[in-house]
C-alpha cells in the first residue's frame, strides 16, 4: 500500500508544525505496518495506527491498516467502523470498499458486502478481487450460476487469478465432475505453483477418478511446497494406509501430529503402536 499522507496546511506559520505532524504520523504508520506485516503483532500495530490517526484524523491509509489489524483480531465491527471513516474521507478509494465488503461479509451483511464489492469493481474494473468476492457472496446465497459468472469476470480481469480457478474447481468437485475439477485445479497451479492447497485439491479429484499415481504425486508436491501444510501429509497417509503401507502412513501421520494436527495424533495412537 502506498504510504502517502495528504495534509492541508493553512497559513505560512502553520506549515512547519504541519510538516512535523506529517512526518510523525508517517513514522507511526510505518511502525504499525512493520509490526503487523513483519512481526505479526496486530495489537501493537493498532497502537501505532492510533497515534498516526491522532496526528492526522484524515489519514486514510492508517484507517485501512488499522482495519486490517482489527480483522486479524476478528474484530469485524471495529474494522468496518474504520473503513466507514476511510470512505467518508475518500469516497473513491477502491480498497476501502473492498475491505469493508469483507468485514460486512463476516458480519453476515451479505447484501451490504456485495454492494461494497460492486462499488470497488466500478471504481477499477481491472482489479480481479472485487469480482471474486462478489462470486463468494453469490455462492453463499446459493446462486451458483451467478458465482461462476463473477469468478470468470475475475479471470477476465487477470487471467492468472488462481483463487478463481480454484473455486471453479471446487464447484465442479462438489458436483462430482472430477475431470473438469482437475482441469481448473491445474489452471490454478499454472497461475500459482507455490500454493500447496491447490495440489491437495487436485489430488483428491484425481483419487476420485482412480488416478492414484498422480494423486500421490500431488500430495507429495503439496508437502514440498507448503512445509507445515498438514493436509498433504494426511491425504498421502490415507492413501498409504489403504494400500497396506503402514510404515509410510504412520510416518506421515506422525509428522502431521508433530505439526499440531490433533486428528493425526489420534490416528497415531490407533494404528501406529
Amino acid at each position: 500500500m502506498k504510504k502517502i499522507l495528504f495534509l492541508l496546511c493553512i497559513g505560512v506559520v502553520a506549515l512547519p508544525a504541519c510538516k512535523i505532524k506529517n512526518d510523525m504520523a508517517v513514522k507511526y504508520y510505518n511502525l504499525g505496518f512493520k509490526k503487523m506485516h513483519r512481526d505479526g503483532n496486530s495489537a501493537a500495530a493498532i497502537r501505532d495506527f492510533n497515534n498516526a490517526i491522532l496526528l492526522n484524523p484524515r489519514y486514510t491509509a492508517a484507517y485501512q491498516q488499522r482495519a486490517e489489524a482489527k480483522e486479524r483480531l476478528e474484530n469485524w465491527a471495529g474494522a468496518k467502523a474504520d473503513l466507514d471513516t476511510a470512505i467518508n474521507i475518500d469516497a473513491k478509494d477502491k480498497l476501502s470498499y473492498l475491505e469493508r465488503g469483507k468485514a460486512k461479509a463476516f458480519l453476515k451483511d451479505y447484501d451490504g458486502a456485495y454492494a461494497d464489492f460492486s462499488k470497488s469493481a466500478e471504481i477499477d474494473p481491472r482489479e480481479p478481487d472485487p469480482f471474486f468476492y462478489m462470486g463468494e457472496i453469490k455462492l453463499v446465497k446459493g446462486d451458483s450460476a451467478g458465482a461462476v459468472a463473477e469468478y470468470n469476470l475475475a479471470i477476465k480481469a487477470n487471467f492468472r487469478y488462481a483463487k478463481a480457478y480454484e473455486q471453479l474447481g471446487n464447484m465442479r468437485s462438489w458436483a462430482k465432475d472430477y475431470p473438469e475439477a482437475i482441469k481448473y485445479y491445474s489452471m490454478a497451479i499454472e497461475s500459482d505453483e507455490y500454493n500447496a492447497e491447490y495440489y491437495v485439491n487436485r489430488g483428491r479429484a484425481e483419487e476420485a477418478v482412480k488416478d492414484e499415481k498422480n494423486a500421490l504425486a500431488d500430495y507429495t508436491t503439496a508437502i514440498e511446497k507448503g512445509q507445515g501444510f498438514t493436509f498433504g501429509y494426511m491425504y498421502r497417509a490415507a492413501m498409504y494406509h489403504r494400500r497396506g503401507d503402514k510404515d509410510s502412513a504412520c510416518m506421515d501421520w506422525s509428522t502431521a501430529a508433530e505439526l499440531g494436527y490433533t486428528p493425526a495424533q489420534e490416528l497415531v495412537k490407533s494404528y501406529c503402536k
